[in-house]
């Protein structure tokens, strides 16, 4: 501080002795001096730790500058994240509606054309079928209705031998589920007897829901069991009135032609059918899925950025746990910085200004600057001061 108050001289006061008398000019001339403060600066011994210095303040400065634009450019993608949200729900929904109606107008397709598949093979069959006896045909037909509905009681009553098998098995695993807690129900309650206590409470309303929970999940894979035992009984009983229905037809017709060849083809025009309106379907709605992409993209695009001071204000919002508090210490660490770099600076211009201060009187100047020549042909003391300057630490 010293050498900046002894290297102080107005530049207008240097200006104005520009248009002094050649007599005056040369009395100042021999007053002034100049140093090149850089170069005894960087001839002081603490010059490297200032430059630390000055390294170590910049990467905080700059850290903390990253953190605050961070947090800022997180608010602002937040807010632009929602928006695309936002327009990928309704895409979604209005693409879902839009495969929902061509799902149901192939299905509609579908059924349409297998209908008249059936029917035309149907007719096929019926003109190669020789139409036998009217009574036999009634007696036939009465025996087949006779024998599906005997088998379908004795169905029905598999089933329900099968529900209360399947209820039994749910009972048992619920008992067993209450004699599993049950000591524990009981120390609980026996406690809540002598004290209140929360926590027994909650413990037993947690073994209430358990045990609901397991038993219902139970209850619903008996449903499925149940349900999967009834479907394989209807089917064996469709094979059973199948087979019954064809021995009859084959005794009351015995010359009826083989038909075996026409139900292939049936099958497989039918089969062809679904195919091909399935392969159709996909390729419409891979079309309904790229086209609504390409319009969420462009939607996508134009979003604007758009600045949220939210992210200025409270930048920690935004920051990780370990970020946030990094933010926090970094104005304390900072100032540390600062008042070291203060301090360092201090004492090397407190030095520096002593060894000029004593250059300057040993040569008889009053004032010295710091390179301010202009056009005034001043005595240097940068030279003779570099050797008392390189002594200091």
């Amino acid at each position: 501080m010293r050498l900046r108050s002894l290297c102080c001289l107005s530049l207008v006061g240097l200006l104005a002795c520009l248009g002094w008398s050649n007599s005056k000019s040369d009395g100042l001339r021999a007053q002034l001096a100049v140093v090149d403060r850089e170069r005894l600066w960087k001839c002081h011994g603490k010059w490297p730790e200032l430059e630390q210095a000055d390294l170590r303040l910049g990467r905080l400065q700059l850290e903390r500058a990253e953190l605050l634009s961070r947090a800022q450019w997180r608010c602002d993608r937040l807010f632009q994240e929602k928006a695309a949200q936002q327009l990928w729900e309704g895409a979604r929904s209005d693409m879902r509606l839009q495969v929902e109606q061509v799902t149901r107008q192939f299905q509609a397709e579908t059924e349409q054309e297998m209908k008249a598949v059936h029917a035309r093979f149907e007719a096929q069959m019926k003109a190669a079928v020789q139409v036998p006896d009217r009574d036999l045909q009634v007696m036939a037909s009465a025996a087949v209705t006779r024998f599906r509905l005997e088998k379908q009681k004795e169905v029905g009553a598999r089933v329900l031998a099968r529900r209360h098998q399947l209820d039994e098995t749910v009972t048992g695993y619920v008992e067993e589920l209450q004699r599993q807690f049950q000591p524990e129900k009981m120390n609980l309650l026996v406690g809540l007897e002598l004290r209140e206590d929360q926590a027994a409470r909650r413990r037993l309303s947690e073994i209430e829901q358990l045990i609901d929970t397991r038993a219902e999940a139970r209850r619903r894979l008996a449903e499925t069991e149940l349900s999967d035992y009834a479907s394989i009984e209807q089917g064996q009983l469709a094979l059973e009135v199948r087979d019954y229905e064809e021995s009859l037809r084959r005794e009351v017709q015995p010359r009826m032609p083989d038909l075996t060849a026409l139900q292939s083809q049936e099958r497989g025009k039918l089969r062809e059918v679904q195919q091909t309106q399935r392969a159709r379907l996909v390729a419409v709605v891979h079309d309904l899925e790229a086209s609504a992409m390409d319009q969420f993209r462009k939607k996508v695009s134009r979003l604007k950025a758009v600045h949220r001071p939210l992210g200025e204000i409270l930048p920690g919002a935004f920051l990780e746990p370990q970020e946030r508090q990094r933010l926090q210490q970094l104005p304390q660490l900072i100032g540390k910085a600062e008042r070291d770099r203060r301090q360092m600076d201090a004492r090397m211009s407190e030095g520096i200004g002593r060894v000029v201060a004593a250059q300057a009187r040993r040569r008889g100047s009053q004032a010295v600057l710091t390179n301010v020549r202009l056009n005034l042909d001043l005595e240097d003391l940068t030279d003779v001061s570099l050797a008392g300057v390189s002594e200091l630490r």
